[in-house]
């Protein structure tokens, strides 16, 4: 649905509205609808990361282009794209799934609760 513009929003100095982005960290609200939508994509997801951590070859698992939902604009797009293939990678050394497979699944189970308790700013 998009997220609500941030209280301090300057739409002069922007000289633009509010895009209802996601991807960027100024302070704006997610719904609660989305919230609970993010927390049931989230749930979905449970079964695809492993209970165990070990080293898995996500080659053939990585995401594609056409896994990235259809609402994105194609600036979102590139920035998602990019940022999986140069800055998620690298920032963690490991893909994902890897990354919260086992132990660290508990964030994801940590992230579904607080998603489920409303809205929230993206600080």
């Amino acid at each position: 649905m998009g997220t609500l513009a941030p209280a301090i929003h300057d739409f002069y100095k922007l000289d633009a509205e509010w895009s209802g982005t996601y991807l960027t960290n100024d302070g704006q609200t997610v719904k609660a609808e989305d919230a609970c939508s993010l927390a049931a994509a989230l749930e979905r997801s449970l079964g695809a990361i492993p209970n165990v951590n070990h080293k898995i070859d996500w080659t053939s698992r990585f995401w594609l282009e056409d896994d990235l939902p259809e609402w994105l604009s194609p600036e979102e797009r590139a920035i998602i794209e990019e940022e999986l293939e140069d800055g998620l990678l690298d920032i963690l050394g490991i893909h994902p799934f890897e990354f919260f497979a086992g132990a660290e699944k508990h964030q994801i189970f940590e992230v579904i609760r607080f998603c489920r308790l409303g809205s929230f700013e993206i600080l």
